[in-house]
């Protein structure tokens, strides 16, 4: 397992995503979404399964689910689940966090 610092503190990373947002990460050739939901950090991929759409232009919802941009899928941040199950799940990522920083752990 790899472990990827995206932010050198909590308080970057709270500045750099407002609530409810989400932002495209690159690392390396992976594009990732990293999102903001009730103060946690949540790593998806950022194309959708269905379409490919980036998922960091989309919106995250009550739920904690961020919502495709193009058709509407909802994919939970937590799993990568497809609400409806209409399409493959997305790969999601832990986000770690310690002293020196907030870190993504890739496999």
């Amino acid at each position: 397992m790899k472990k990827i610092r995206i932010f050198e503190s909590r308080t970057k990373a709270l500045d750099s995503i407002p609530e409810k947002q989400a932002k495209r990460v690159v690392i390396g050739d992976l594009k990732v979404c990293l999102a903001r939901f009730e103060n946690q950090f949540f790593a998806i991929q950022d194309a959708c399964p269905h379409s490919k759409a980036s998922l960091s232009e989309g919106t995250i919802n009550p739920h904690g689910e961020i919502i495709c941009p193009l058709h509407s899928y909802c994919y939970d941040l937590n799993t990568g689940r497809e609400f409806q199950q209409q399409t493959n799940d997305a790969e999601v990522w832990k986000v770690k966090e310690d002293g020196k920083g907030i870190y993504i752990e890739i496999e």
